[in-house]
Order: C-alpha cells, then sequence, then structure tokens
C-alpha cells in the first residue's frame, strides 16, 4: 500500500521547504522520509553505563578497604600519646620540684620515689594512671614509668627531693 501525497503530508506536520524530512510536530521521533518510508530517530540517552558504576565502587571498596585498618587502632595510639603527654608533664614537674628545691624554696614537695610525683601536677594523677619505678637518693634521680588503664607505657627521669623544707641561704626565717 502507498500513501499519496495528501497523506504523506498530514503525517509529516513539518517538511522542510525543499521537500526534506523534518520532525512531527509531536516530537515522537517520526519521520517522515518521501512519501511511505519513515525512520525512527534514536534518541541520544545519558547517564553511566553498568561498566562506570561497577568500576566505581570496586574503587571505592579498594580505597575503603586499604584505610579503615589505620583507623581502627587508634584507642591504643591515643592511650599511647596520653601516657607520654602525662609521662613529659611529670618529667617537668620532677625538675621544677628540684630547682625549687635547689634554691631553697619552701614550695618543694619531698619526693623519695617515683609514686611521689603524682601530686605535683596540678589535679594530680588522673584516675587509672599509676606510676611505678625507683628514685636513688644517693644519685639523686632514677627511671620512672607511667601506665594508663589502657596498660600503655611511657617512661621519665624522677628527681629525688629531700623531706623537709629548707631556709633560703641568708634569709630570716620569719
Amino acid at each position: 500500500m502507498t500513501l499519496g501525497k495528501k497523506a504523506a503530508n498530514i503525517f509529516s506536520l513539518g517538511n522542510s521547504p525543499d521537500g526534506a524530512a523534518a520532525p512531527t510536530s509531536q516530537g515522537c521521533g517520526l519521520y517522515l522520509i518521501k512519501g511511505n518510508k519513515m525512520k525512527i530517530k534514536q534518541n541520544a540517552q545519558s547517564g553511566f553505563t553498568l561498566i562506570e558504576l561497577v568500576m566505581v565502587i570496586v574503587i571505592l571498596g579498594i580505597l575503603a578497604a586499604t584505610a579503615l585498618p589505620k583507623f581502627i587502632d587508634l584507642k591504643s595510639d591515643a592511650a599511647t600519646a596520653s601516657a607520654k603527654g602525662f609521662a613529659g608533664a611529670l618529667a617537668s614537674a620532677s625538675a621544677m620540684n628540684l630547682a625549687a628545691s635547689k634554691a631553697g624554696s619552701n614550695a618543694k614537695t619531698p619526693v623519695a620515689a617515683c609514686a611521689d610525683l603524682g601530686p605535683l601536677l596540678e589535679g594530680g594523677l588522673p584516675a587509672g594512671f599509676s606510676i611505678s619505678g625507683t628514685i636513688d637518693s644517693t644519685t639523686g634521680s632514677g627511671t620512672c614509668t607511667v601506665t594508663t588503664a589502657d596498660s600503655a607505657t611511657a617512661t621519665f627521669t624522677g628527681h629525688y627531693v629531700a623531706g623537709a623544707a629548707t631556709p633560703p641561704a641568708g634569709g630570716s626565717g620569719s
């Protein structure tokens, strides 16, 4: 069956003046080409293909597999850092206490063992922390170890300070 010229014009509704095919007015993608031959226009699709999406998921999985183990063991790293921080604070407090003792200050605190260093910190040693080790009274120092509640440890040098406060040299004592 052949479409006549009138029928062709009814279907096309948009032939150009030179007779070339044009899309229909409804935009359905049909073109009428010279009479009864029709061509279907393929609409261009946009978006990602399945393989592109799979590749993205694989890459994200690899990144997660390599990054996740680095964040799992942060608790032990934090406990070690906390122990080192308190060890540094106790070493500084011990050195300042020794300096106060040598200067003849009444503000010194007697220290005969590592466990005596806790009160040198303002607020004292936090709950769950402990200090162990010995201080030699003949050498004036010793190695002390601070241990956190999570069993992380750090060492520092503690200084021996004799018991009673001594008056400053040349002072009147009153």
